[in-house]
């Protein structure tokens, strides 16, 4: 087997031992101090400009901010697919995450807080990124009283769902 195939078929064993014991019925488990194969890390091509230029232009316009959060400032797709209004503050060039869309157990969209203080953060936005963003705002109407407004919106309205936006702007079927 592979190295990867082995290290989860050990780390479900391991699960399988913990729980033996747990419930009293083995003593110790016997893959402690197993030895695994290395698993070496797969070689990543790191995006050069052009890269990140193709992404974005492959995209909706008014999708394309959000490509750029993702690569300038190192947004996750919750985080930015719940942006709110009020957060992103143009003119001091700084964006706040303390909030992130995420399926809730019904499948449903559902607002978050991120899981730990360190997600909660205030990022300094570069020149470009914040006239892109005051102009996707501008787009979208969006003024200070709509504070709680979500800077990005699935089509039809109301928040993203990350399942959509795979399938409609992020990987698009071809035609044929």
């Amino acid at each position: 087997m592979a190295p990867s195939t082995v290290a989860r078929t050990y780390s479900v064993l391991r699960a399988v031992l913990n729980l033996a014991i747990d419930r009293e019925l083995l003593l110790r488990s016997h893959a402690r101090r197993t030895r695994l194969p290395c698993v070496a890390a797969p070689q990543r091509r790191l995006p050069n400009h052009a890269d990140l230029v193709a992404l974005a232009d492959a995209h909706p316009d008014d999708e394309e901010p959000m490509v750029w959060l993702g690569a300038v400032l190192g947004l996750r797709w919750g985080e930015a697919a719940g942006l709110r209004g009020g957060r992103v503050d143009v003119l001091r060039r700084t964006l706040t995450v303390a909030e992130s869309l995420s399926r809730g157990r019904t499948g449903r969209s559902t607002v978050t807080t991120p899981k730990s203080e360190a997600g909660r953060r205030t990022l300094t936005v570069p020149a470009e990124l914040a006239t892109m963003l005051g102009d996707h705002l501008a787009a979208r109407g969006l003024t200070g009283p709509d504070a709680d407004s979500n800077v990005f919106v699935a089509p039809q309205g109301g928040p993203l769902r990350h399942s959509n936006w795979l399938r409609l702007v992020a990987v698009p079927r071809r035609a044929g």
